[in-house]
Parts: C-alpha cells; sequence; structure tokens
C-alpha cells in the first residue's frame, strides 16, 4: 500500500468534493441555566415560526415572541398572535441572511445575536434553546468567543482549523440530549454570530473545510489551553492517555503574556491537613513535610514531590482552584505560596504562545509545532479516502 504522503498529495489535487446539503450543527444556548422566560427578535431577514400544534407563522425584521415555562409545556405569544401551550417550536430562517436577538429575561442574562435557525423545547430543568447553525458560521462565533476581536489573521486560522476539527470530532457529544454541542467550557465557548470588525471572516473563508487529522486520517483531540507556562503538557501528564500527537515541548513564546504566572497562598496548617486528609501524606517525617513545603520541580511532570507519594498535580489544582499545574510551592512563616506559570491543563496548542508566533510564522507552521505528525486536510476529503480505501 502506498504511504500516507502520497494519499494526501492526491488528495490534495481534488476540488472540494461535493457533499449533500451543508453541515449543520445543533447547538445548546446558555447550556448551564434554567431559562424560564425569554425574548426572541428577528433583528434582520425573514423567519418561519411552526409550533408542535402545526401553526405556521411569518416572522420579520421588528417582530418579537416571548416564550414562558409553565407547568409541562411553555406559552408562547408574539406582539399580534397567541400561539397558546407548546413544548416544542421551530424558528426557521427563510432569507439568506438572517439574525436572531435572544434575551433570556428569567434569570436575566446578557443578549446574543444568533445566526441559523432556533429550536425551543420544554424540559422540566427549563427551556432549552437550540440553535442550528451552519458549521463554519459556528466556527467563525467560537473564534470570536475563545480569541477576542484584536487578533490578526494568520491566528484566527489557526483557532479556525483547532475549532472547526474539535466540533466534527465531537458532535455527538450530546447526542442522548438531542443536540451535538453545548456553548460551555465543556464542548467549546459560543456566544453566537461573530460580530466584532476584525479578520476572523477571512480566516474562515481562507480555512473552509480544513481540518487536523493524525497518520490514520483520523481526527485528532484538537485542545487547546490559553497559556502554557513555557512548556506544554504530554497528554498522559494530564489525563490518562498517551496521544502521539500531543507531546509535550519548551515553548517560551508565552513569556510575559497577560496569563503567564500567577500567585496563591493559605496557611501551612491548611496545606499540611489537606496533605494528610487526602493522600495519607507522611506529616510525622520532618524531611517529607519540608519537601512537601518547599519544592521546586526540575521539568514539568505529573506528580507532586514524586509517583511514589502518588498525588497528581491535575489533583491539586482542582481542589484549590490553581490556574495550572506549572507551579512550586515555598513557605514563608506560617503561609504556603503556590506560584505558577501558565493557564489551562497545557495538553495541545498554547493560545498566547501562538498569538506571538502568528506575527512571524504561517498557520501551518504553528499547528504543526504544537501537534506532532498531523496533516491539515478537508473535511471532505478526509471523507472520499475513507469511502474508497
Amino acid at each position: 500500500m502506498p504511504p500516507l504522503k502520497y494519499y494526501i498529495y492526491l488528495l490534495s489535487c481534488f476540488l472540494h468534493f461535493a457533499v449533500a446539503g451543508q453541515d449543520t450543527l445543533s447547538v445548546s444556548l446558555y447550556n448551564t441555566s434554567d431559562l424560564k422566560r425569554i425574548f426572541i427578535n428577528p433583528f434582520e431577514g425573514e423567519y418561519t415560526l411552526i409550533t408542535d400544534n402545526g401553526i405556521s407563522y411569518e416572522l420579520k425584521s421588528g417582530d418579537w415572541i416571548r416564550v414562558i415555562k409553565q407547568d409541562g409545556a411553555f406559552s408562547l405569544n408574539s406582539a399580534f398572535r397567541d400561539f397558546g401551550l407548546n413544548r416544542s417550536v421551530r424558528i426557521i430562517k427563510k432569507s439568506q441572511k438572517g439574525l436572531l436577538k435572544v434575551l433570556p429575561e428569567e434569570p436575566r442574562k446578557v443578549e446574543q445575536w444568533y445566526d441559523g435557525g432556533m429550536i425551543i423545547k420544554y424540559s422540566i430543568q427549563g427551556i432549552k434553546l437550540i440553535n442550528r447553525i451552519p458549521l463554519e458560521d459556528y466556527t467563525a462565533g467560537v473564534v470570536e468567543a475563545e480569541s477576542g476581536a484584536e487578533q490578526n489573521v494568520e491566528y484566527y486560522k489557526v483557532q479556525s482549523i483547532i475549532c472547526r476539527t474539535f466540533a466534527i470530532s465531537n458532535q455527538n457529544k450530546h447526542a442522548a440530549e438531542g443536540y451535538n454541542l453545548c456553548d460551555q467550557v465543556h464542548c467549546q465557548v459560543y456566544h453566537g454570530k461573530a460580530r466584532a470588525k476584525s479578520n476572523i471572516q477571512e480566516a474562515i473563508l481562507a480555512t473552509e473545510g480544513m481540518v487536523l487529522v493524525d497518520s490514520n486520517l483520523k481526527l485528532i483531540e484538537a485542545v487547546f489551553h490559553s497559556n502554557c507556562g513555557g512548556h506544554t503538557v504530554n497528554s498522559e501528564d494530564y489525563w490518562s492517555g498517551e496521544i502521539p500527537y500531543l507531546r509535550g515541548s519548551v515553548d517560551t513564546f508565552c513569556k510575559d503574556q497577560p496569563h503567564w504566572d500567577w500567585t496563591f497562598s493559605l496557611n501551612t496548617s491548611q496545606w499540611v491537613l489537606y496533605l494528610d486528609d487526602k493522600f495519607n501524606f507522611p506529616i510525622n517525617d520532618t524531611v517529607h513535610l519540608y519537601n512537601a513545603k518547599n519544592w521546586t520541580p526540575e521539568i514539568r511532570g505529573k506528580w507532586f514531590l514524586n509517583s511514589a507519594f502518588n498525588i497528581p498535580l491535575r489533583s491539586i489544582r482542582q481542589d484549590w482552584r490553581l490556574k495550572s499545574t506549572n507551579f512550586f510551592i515555598e513557605e514563608k512563616g506560617d503561609k504556603i505560596f503556590i506560584r505558577g506559570k501558565g493557564f489551562g491543563h497545557g495538553v495541545g496548542l498554547c493560545q498566547e504562545g501562538a498569538m506571538v508566533r502568528s506575527k512571524a510564522q504561517l498557520f501551518s507552521e504553528i499547528l504543526h509545532f504544537y501537534y506532532r505528525d498531523v496533516y491539515i486536510v478537508d473535511k471532505a476529503n478526509v471523507a472520499f479516502y475513507k469511502k474508497f480505501n
């Protein structure tokens, strides 16, 4: 069988492979909120509202509807009509341009603007809003939410490819709940349409359909974090499994960026009690106890002190809500100071490092630094290759 590079080259010679229909995702909005009352306004464009009892109603720019949770259903009203009680309603975009403004009124949340259509569902926990959104529009919204509006186009290309890869490879993450992804960090942060004046749309168009795959043409786990603190982490040093393309590397490009360093302090007695209660640490051994209060690791790893004590740095980070596992410990008086670098799990792409790199490097160079031995391909070509091999 010819080497993979041959197929990658061959596939790159094809025009974009025609795919039936446009990729569309279902994204749960305000996912951690128990919504009881929502105001929705078609800000621009035309929509059709279809209720679960078969009523079809045309919504135009400037119209509005209000959804209020009741016992076992929700009431639905517009400025001119009462649609009674419903359990599921669809809002379908008719025009090419369209923008829905959504304002949760109870509990009060920040209003957001969404492209695509909307599904409104009743649930015991609250009203569920599900945005039906084309993949590329979703990707643009995630890029803006994850990166802000002040980056250059080369960085946005990087973020577009990893966000698109993550979305496709995790599209069944919430399948049991009736949608693909949520809008929180559990999936990817998504605040609706990318609306700021930036280079995001240019980057989306330039990388349309591009994803990252491994040597088996499998979509990679395109994980990323804010700042690695000077060294990214092997996948198995934070999670349990070894992933060949997620290897730790020295990366000083993120130095002195906004999330470069941090300090956390607590009483020495709290620290000792924590180690004793949770990990049965030998606090009566003066040497071990001194080391536990004054620890400077030579390299970034997985364990506190060493693996013999079975204290994962990830556990310490989660228990004390630290910004990263890249830290050292120093005792001063009756205080323990935990001084760290970076923000996030440290696996995969370092966003602030990539932002600095993007001023002098191409998006492909940046991606190949953070993800080892991967390929940038069109998602349609992946489907083509798998179909015929």
